[in-house]
């Protein structure tokens, strides 16, 4: 499945890239004239760090080379410490329109319920007992051999790319940060990773610095934030070795401005890897008779089929919705559909094999034949985008996660993959069962979502144009694709097999 990194930054910065999740990888990557790319790339490593090691050192004539511990950061540390003692995960919208609860409710205690959610009642991430060691790899075959050894380890987890390919995926996300800093922003280093799982790419980050850029890594401040108590509690635990400059905060990144000061003068980079897919949607019909637009309820029944949960549709009111609507009613239909939003043609770098071109292709095809009169709006991930917005006005922000998912519930415009790891037979051990729909008890399956892109767009610029009225437009640095990040980024030999392929 191909997914997309997106940079939204205060500034014009380089571009960033994306990536290929391992479910059902096509084989087709990387050819010849890609191996002739990788013999170019084996050269540069070096290069690649005398530059870095020279910025930071420029940077150094400016800055202090240990400086105390901001006050501002002591706060955040224990705000953060009470906020896994106390339990604190605000952010609920509490929207009551009628009867029932408004969908994004209803996944979001699915996802999130403190005892029974599916984040806080599974071992819903795997890490490898060992990063994989690509070199030793024969080629694509064996690297997909081991994914699918992961896949039959965690029993109930899922794999991600920060999991499969550290510590490579930091270690290049780390050096995009250190190139894209500049001398106006700071003696502090800050970084705030929303979602950030079971702490791996935090680590990652961290101990690239530490080791390679230590005048950098003391003056780094880096946060963690994610909803999950669970989650949080495993995340600190792995950044204990890094504690005097990490903080771990349980809360979702919408209820994130009631934790934190204001850092109204310091330039934060914000990153959300695989994180916008578990954030809940809320769902919206369209009534092509009347032309009126309704929000979907989610009601407790009896006799709901098969689990005791109906939908109820609304008149619009709630004002997350009314503003997603809008903005979804102002993007020409020729640019996107079906949830897809960004595909082969329009993406930029390679990462999209023949296999799932195809498919999307088809996808695209039958949606002509279908008519949308339902979707899912992100409106969890607007409302934490005006939470950043209010608490790190100065911020960057890169964003990595799904453009397209094949198999979802239904034709409804970004509609979820609803999917749980098969746990009770051990001939399909590491497989996983998809359900048909969201109306399941809470913490049976986890629930994703596609993000469209061109739409996350128009959603930030909106939100940014609404907190900082009086200030200049927003630069958007664009979406790329992981293939081309890493290219730019990652220590390539690293990831490079015995054949020349590049997973």
């Amino acid at each position: 499945v191909s997914t997309r990194l997106f940079d939204y930054s205060g500034r014009g910065l380089t571009s960033k890239r994306s990536k290929v999740i391992p479910r059902t990888r096509p084989f087709l990557m990387y050819r010849t004239h890609d191996r002739l790319k990788s013999i170019f790339y084996r050269s540069i490593p070096m290069l690649r760090r005398s530059w870095m090691e020279a910025r930071a050192s420029t940077s150094r004539r400016k800055l202090s080379t240990s400086p105390a511990i901001s006050t501002w950061f002591r706060e955040v540390q224990e705000a953060a410490k009470r906020s896994i003692s106390e339990g604190k995960r605000s952010g609920k919208s509490k929207g009551r329109y009628g009867g029932g609860e408004l969908v994004r409710d209803f996944i979001g205690a699915e996802l999130y319920a403190e005892d029974r959610g599916y984040f806080n009642a599974t071992n819903c991430i795997n890490t490898p007992r060992e990063p994989l060691e690509f070199t030793k790899m024969s080629g694509l075959e064996e690297y997909q051999a081991h994914v699918k050894q992961l896949y039959y380890d965690g029993i109930e987890g899922w794999a991600t790319p920060v999991e499969i390919f550290q510590p490579w995926y930091g270690q290049a996300l780390a050096r995009w940060i250190v190139g894209a800093r500049q001398p106006s922003d700071g003696e502090e280093l800050i970084i705030f990773e929303l979602g950030a799982g079971n702490g791996t790419l935090a680590r990652n980050i961290l101990d690239y610095l530490q080791q390679e850029l230590p005048s950098v890594y003391s003056t780094t401040r880096y946060i963690t934030v994610d909803v999950s108590s669970r989650l949080a509690q495993i995340q600190a635990e792995k950044l204990n070795s890094h504690s005097d400059i990490t903080a771990t905060i349980n809360t979702p990144a919408s209820g994130l401005d009631e934790i934190i000061p204001k850092l109204r003068d310091k330039t934060v980079f914000v990153l959300g890897m695989e994180v916008l897919d578990n954030m809940p949607h809320d769902k919206i019909f369209f009534d092509s008779k009347s032309g009126e637009t309704f929000q979907t309820h989610v009601v407790s029944d009896p006799t709901g089929h098969p689990y005791p949960y109906v939908e109820q549709l609304h008149p619009v009111k709630d004002p997350y919705i009314v503003r997603l609507a809008n903005i979804l009613s102002s993007i020409p239909e020729d640019i996107s559909r079906g949830g897809s939003y960004s595909t082969p043609s329009t993406s930029q770098g390679g990462g999209i094999g023949m296999l799932e071109w195809a498919r999307m292709a088809i996808d695209d095809m039958f949606e002509i034949f279908i008519p949308r009169n339902e979707a899912f709006l992100p409106s969890v991930c607007s409302m934490s985008m005006e939470s950043i917005a209010r608490c790190l006005p100065k911020h960057r922000i890169i964003l990595a996660d799904f453009a397209y998912l094949p198999d979802t519930i239904s034709p409804a415009l970004n509609s979820p993959v609803v999917s749980q790891k098969i746990v009770e037979s051990e001939q399909m051990r590491g497989r996983s069962r998809d359900f048909d729909t969201y109306l399941i008890p809470q913490g049976q399956a986890d629930i994703f979502f596609p993000t469209d892109f061109y739409f996350l767009e128009q959603m930030y610029k909106d939100v940014m144009s609404r907190a900082r009225p009086d200030s200049p437009g927003v630069t958007v640095a664009g979406s790329l694709t992981h293939g081309a990040f890493f290219e730019a980024y990652a220590d390539l030999p690293r990831l490079t097999t015995s054949n020349g392929d590049i997973p």
